[in-house]
């Protein structure tokens, strides 16, 4: 369940969070952030059989841009993106486009997103959480 363990690596540095006097300290970027979903609620239009897919750590890879990590673990894209202002983290069941998580939090670099749908209503799930985390020690997660 959830994805593999990654190998402990640097990423491009994102320095909107890592670097000197950045939320996340001087070091380097990892390349790879868990993150954790929790608390979710099946809303209206729930209808799969895979949601402990859903509650296990992912572990994102950085893309091309140096504050966005993302992965596609079927049936899910999960995406996580720094901005200069907020931070957005978002999981989509992609057979059906539609939303299960959708967060942001208006917090540079935050490490915990809840979720902006409040109720079941036309939705796959609602309320719940991510916790973002990554490895500060240079050693396995």
């Amino acid at each position: 369940m959830g994805t593999a363990l990654p190998p402990n690596e640097d990423g491009t540095a994102c320095g909107f969070c890592w670097g000197p006097g950045k939320t996340f300290g001087d070091r380097a970027t990892p390349k790879y952030l868990g993150v954790q979903l929790s608390g979710l609620l099946p809303g209206e239009h729930w209808r799969w059989a895979n949601e402990q897919l859903l509650l296990t750590p992912h572990f994102l890879i950085q893309t091309v841009a140096a504050c966005q990590w993302q992965i596609f673990a079927p049936p899910y894209q999960w995406l996580l993106d720094y901005r200069i202002s907020t931070t957005v983290a978002m999981v989509i069941h992609a057979p059906s486009g539609k939303f299960v998580f959708r967060g942001t939090e208006v917090w540079q670099c935050a490490t915990l997103v809840f979720n902006d749908f409040e109720n079941g209503i036309d939705r796959l799930t609602y309320s719940g959480k991510m916790r973002i985390f990554y490895n500060d020690e240079g050693l396995a997660f």
